[in-house]
């Protein structure tokens, strides 16, 4: 029997009436699960733990109103597959080559039809198919000539939004028939939340509610003030008369029940959390995924306003805390994780990727394998981080690696002053760039530095990367920055640990390997078989054991990653001073 911490949930999904839930589990020693959970008058229970075998991050679990669970994940050979599972028994449906299909609930018509899905887009037409448990399991139902945006149960039909020449439209489609209508007044807006007949949608700063009848006049919720932080309504309860709504407060959440007759809202008293975006309502109370930096994530039950339960007792993981720095342009928030900093021998200073993201309080496992190794962890919510108000957000439009850096060197100063020795720099993605820079512009300040998937410059990255990433390039005024490590990298003189997946499409590999030929002294780890987030879940896991090993290692001994020299990592053959190449 496997005793291993569960690490990871991910994935979570509700079932249309909310009494079943679902997600994929990773333990710490790296094995992946399917969770089912029972959202009943006791608290939500676990009904069953079911091994998987392909990777989290690309398997999504449905459950349906009568315990089954429908599945669908990806492998690169043999396209995506569909398959049911009850009781532990798997009956595997079919599969379907590209393009990837978007698993959706399907609305109660029948036993045979366990859930729906639409197609990525194509020269800007949609298609919806039903999937059956007997055959055909799969059947194209409508094609529209417009992108499908969310999909939830609403009565019969199907509740999305589509997106057509920068409109919104709220459209419902029954899909037994393929028949689709716009249920509102024609105005740009998108839908949200259902209950019922009833559903939720969002028009710019107002949210109002609609009856499916097509006849009840749309309903315009009163304004609730301001709630002090950004505002995501996640779940109407079963007589939508009240609204659940997650607001995000820095690195924290809170919870706020609003009533939609006059606007007058309540705040539940959760305990310190993150909490997510996907939550149920039914006749038991609310139930809401919430995570902490000691707690993995987990489910929050609401059975009434003044009463919040976890789904179990909370592990032995190391605690943490928000602390405030003092900024040039204000406070800066970050979120602590172990010991007090200012007596640890080593501390981690930790920059996020995005850069429109931000750090939360919330559980991370490579975080809890830095504290175990003796670390303390300061992850930092520079200037350019969302969740602290428009002006701290939009700082950095035009000017990467301008305040946000200020920002970091700031917050140096401060754990200089006052730490024992020079902290770790670290950071992912955008914050990897950002890391890498601030090691350049001022090596003295830090012991040494590990950035996973790092990128040169912005402009270099938009010729190789995503139109994704290429839109939020040019949202944020990427290529309006200077900032370019190629020149810059030679000036880094601390020890520095440079990982990358090789499967990465966001940040393509190869800015890490122009990079690695550049810094001297680095050790360079490239890994054949990852993407982006190229540091697993597990503690056990090679990479994530490795970057610990460098980053909370002795002091005196900074090239704790073994060396290989000259052995080629994924495709690359490395011709860095230091290099090594892992496979999971």
């Amino acid at each position: 029997m496997n005793t291993s911490l569960t690490v990871s949930r991910i994935n979570v999904r509700f079932s249309p009436q909310g009494d079943y839930a679902t997600c994929v589990a990773t333990d710490d020693d790296g094995s992946v699960y399917v969770e089912l959970w029972l959202l009943g008058a006791q608290g939500p229970t676990c009904q069953g733990r079911w091994p998987i075998t392909t990777p989290a991050t690309t398997t999504l679990a449905l459950p349906l109103d009568d315990g089954r669970v429908l599945m669908t994940y990806s492998h690169r050979s043999d396209g995506q597959s569909f398959a049911l599972l009850h009781n532990g028994v798997w009956m595997k449906l079919g599969a379907h080559t590209p393009p990837i299909l978007r698993l959706l609930p399907a609305p109660p018509n029948s036993e045979q039809i366990v859930g729906c899905a639409v197609s990525a887009p194509q020269d800007g037409k949609t298609t919806l198919y039903l999937i059956r448990s007997a055959e055909p399991w799969l059947e194209a139902v409508c094609t529209l000539p417009t992108v499908l945006i969310g999909g939830v149960v609403a009565g019969s039909d199907l509740l999305f939004t589509a997106m057509e020449a920068g409109q919104r439209t709220p459209v419902l489609i029954d899909p037994l028939s393929g028949r689709s209508v716009l249920p509102t007044e024609s105005r740009s807006c998108a839908a949200v939340l259902a209950t019922g007949e009833v559903f939720l949608l969002a028009e710019e700063n107002r949210l109002s509610l609609a009856v499916l009848d097509g006849e009840t006049p749309m309903w315009t919720l009163p304004q609730p003030g301001d709630l002090g932080g950004s505002v995501t309504p996640v779940a109407l309860d079963p007589t939508a008369s009240f609204l659940a709504l997650v607001v995000n407060r820095g690195a924290r959440s809170g919870l706020v029940l609003m009533d939609v007759r006059d606007g007058s809202v309540r705040e539940v008293d959760v305990p310190p959390c993150t909490l997510g975006t996907h939550a149920a309502w039914t006749s038991h109370g609310l139930w809401i995924t919430a995570s902490t930096p000691s707690r993995p994530e987990d489910f929050l039950w609401v059975p009434d306003p003044s009463t919040v339960r976890w789904s179990q007792p909370e592990e032995a993981w190391a605690r943490g805390r928000v602390e405030t720095f003092n900024g040039p342009a204000g406070p800066i928030e970050a979120v602590v994780h172990g010991p007090d900093w200012r007596e640890s021998e080593t501390v981690v200073l930790a920059l996020h990727g995005g850069p429109a993201d931000r750090w939360r309080f919330g559980f991370d496992r490579f975080f809890q394998s830095l504290v175990a190794a003796g670390a303390s962890v300061v992850a930092i919510n520079q200037r350019g981080s969302t969740g602290y108000g428009a002006a701290h957000a939009e700082a950095i439009i035009g000017d990467w690696g301008g305040p946000d850096l200020q920002d970091v060197l700031a917050v140096a100063e401060s754990l200089n002053a006052e730490g024992q020795r020079p902290p770790v720099l670290y950071g992912i993605s955008y914050g990897a760039h950002l890391a890498l820079l601030a090691a350049a512009v001022r090596p003295q300040a830090w012991s040494r530095c590990v950035a996973v998937a790092p990128f040169a410059s912005a402009r270099r990255l938009y010729a190789e990367t995503t139109d994704a990433v290429r839109a939020m390039i040019d949202r944020l005024g990427g290529r309006s920055t200077r900032v370019d490590l190629i020149p810059t990298a030679p000036a880094i003189s601390i020890p520095v640990l440079l990982v990358h997946g090789a499967l990465d499409e966001s940040i393509p590999v190869g800015q890490s390997r122009a990079l690695a030929d550049r810094v001297p002294g680095i050790t360079y780890y490239e890994v054949p078989d990852r993407g982006h987030f190229a540091l697993g879940d597990a503690a056990a896991d090679p990479v994530m054991s490795t970057v610990v090993a460098f980053a909370a290692g002795p002091t005196n001994s900074p090239t704790t990653v073994g060396r290989k020299n000259n052995e080629r990592g994924g495709h690359h053959g490395a011709r860095t001073r230091r290099s090594a190449a892992a496979s999971r």
